[in-house]
């Protein structure tokens, strides 16, 4: 877990909630903006950070396991027995030595170039690019060596930025206003996303479905998540809308096998800190909404009318992460961290949530192995009877017992 403070602190927790290792990222001006690179697991151990005045530092993160003996984990007890977690309470800092490396500079600058609002780090077809976007709704590409490479028109709405992006394999979203849509990196190319269905309705989350890279989880300014199915990075159509009302705004969703997890910020305004609202503006709730739900009518969910997993209540939350694990890597529980509203204290949890798909078997009609003996069973049955009720009549008598009499 990577933590960065507008001092320009760095720091990296395991999920224990040890420390491994703390650098300053040297800033000149306040941090307002943090990184990671998506294909960690794979060694591209990158962190970038972004500051007020646009510049970005990029640092690497070295791990190496530690010789000799290794001492023991601490005893008390940081989780109950029935979590069965394989992560809480592990000590890590004794097992690993983690350094860091300054890597390069990076500086977003020139004419109409406004507040840096997001950042990110994508992959696309091997190369790897920094991506920067501002308020002026401008998207600045840098490869991995610092070369700035274009700045794009992300929207076309006046007045309107760029809000957010979205990182998920080799696709780049991006959100902005009411526009949303891909980017394409190695062509240079920004892909709206035209929806009839859902024209007009300013987009405050767009997150790739972790299954289907065709399908598109939106929230609306209201709160209330769309399916969307995308063709050709292009055109859309609504696939699924979840009860409006289930979910509140402002949103931010993450998804899983299966899942989809919801974090509701409350944004309410006024009321002391002691009052009914104040405090109702400092909490947050976290939900996960089963995706089974996604195409099935209303009569096969009879017996399951509510998506809602299971919902937890929080106090306020600034900012989040999950750390998705392999499908086929063990253990599979899902990481989520949370970071308090004031920036003093981090929560670390694993999800214990396992979907359970049942194995319907295949029609005895598609079994050729029953279906070829009984198609060659009926046909020599139609031809047996077809034999015995036409086949002796139609048979010419022969002998003088068959000739005609006249007289």
């Amino acid at each position: 877990l990577v933590v960065a403070s507008a001092s320009g602190k760095v720091r990296l927790l395991a999920p224990s909630g040890e420390q491994l290792v703390a650098f300053s990222a040297w800033h000149e001006r306040p941090v307002s903006l943090l990184a990671v690179s998506p294909s960690w697991q794979k060694g591209d151990t990158l962190i970038a950070t972004c500051d007020s005045g646009g510049t970005i530092r990029v640092h690497q993160v070295f791990v190496t396991g530690k010789s000799g003996p290794i001492v023991a984990p601490r005893k008390e007890a940081t989780v109950t027995l029935e979590n069965d977690t394989r992560f809480l309470g592990a000590s890590v800092a004794s097992a690993v030595l983690v350094s860091v490396a300054f890597r390069r500079s990076l500086q977003v600058e020139g004419v109409g170039v406004g507040a840096i609002t997001a950042l990110a780090m994508a992959s696309q077809r091997g190369s790897k690019y920094f991506v920067v976007g501002d308020s002026e709704g401008k998207v600045n590409v840098f490869g991995l060596d610092g070369a700035f490479k274009s700045r794009l028109d992300g929207t076309s709405t006046p007045g309107a930025g760029i809000e957010g992006f979205y990182v998920h394999q080799n696709q780049l979203l991006f959100r902005a206003g009411p526009e949303w849509g891909y980017i394409d990196l190695e062509n240079l190319v920004v892909k709206h996303v035209e929806c009839p269905d859902f024209e007009g309705m300013h987009v405050i989350t767009t997150v790739i479905d972790s299954e289907r890279s065709w399908r598109v989880l939106v929230a609306d300014e209201e709160g209330t998540i769309w399916v969307l199915a995308v063709q050709s990075a292009r055109t859309c159509r609504v696939d699924y809308k979840f009860p409006r009302g289930l979910t509140r705004a402002p949103l931010d969703l993450v998804s899983l096998r299966g899942f989809v997890l919801a974090l509701e910020r409350s944004g309410g305004r006024g009321g002391s800190p002691g009052a009914r609202g104040g405090e109702e503006r400092r909490t947050a709730s976290l939900l996960a909404l089963n995706m089974s739900h996604v195409g099935k009518q209303e009569a096969d969910l009879m017996h399951y009318p509510s998506p809602v997993v299971w919902k937890t209540r929080h106090r306020g939350v600034r900012s989040w992460a999950v750390f998705r694990h392999r499908q086929d890597s063990r253990p599979e529980g899902d990481l989520v961290a949370l970071l308090s509203e004031d920036g003093l204290e981090v929560e670390i949890f694993e999800l214990l949530m396992h979907r359970r798909v049942e194995v319907v078997g295949e029609s005895l009609l598609l079994d050729p192995y029953i279906m070829v003996p009984c198609i060659v069973a009926a046909v020599l049955i139609g031809v047996g009877w077809h034999y015995l009720k036409y086949g002796r009549a139609m048979v010419k008598p022969s002998g003088d017992a068959a000739a005609p009499r006249t007289s």
